[in-house]
């Protein structure tokens, strides 16, 4: 996400319910990368674990929109393993979602739902606004 300087951050965090409170997670390298606006799921098969799809490096118009997917696992809170599942540099012909940020997620019993999100400034009213749908099965 992105911090209140409006820095992108690598920080991963998670959430203790019994106790109430935030911790940090330590992630292993750097594959996940400073980002904001991507879309993350919670993964119902493997508990300790979510998914990471798109968001965009930096917050200026020239900014890189993202396109991986990533996993996230922790190993009981004290450490994050990061994973690269699939790379940005394709395109929407490959049968995958183009990169882009802002888009809307959800999780269900069919796997894991993308929709819409934003991939550009075209200028005026000519951005890159997507209204797609796609499900990623799990």
């Amino acid at each position: 996400g992105t911090d209140g300087l409006g820095q992108d951050s690598t920080l991963a965090y998670q959430f203790d319910i019994a106790a109430g409170r935030w911790s940090t997670l330590d992630a292993a390298g750097d594959v996940l990368g400073a980002r904001h606006g991507g879309v993350g799921w919670g993964v119902p098969s493997a508990p300790n674990s979510m998914l990471v799809f798109g968001g965009q490096r930096g917050i200026d118009a020239s900014s890189l929109y993202l396109g991986d997917l990533v996993a996230l696992t922790s190993n009981g809170g004290s450490a994050v393993g990061v994973q690269r599942l699939q790379n940005s540099t394709y395109s929407s012909s490959a049968g995958r979602p183009i990169a882009r940020v802002n888009a809307a997620g959800a999780g269900g019993a069919h796997g894991l739902w993308l929709f819409g999100g934003f991939s550009g400034y075209g200028g005026g009213l000519d951005d890159n606004l997507h209204n797609d749908v796609w499900l990623l099965t799990i």
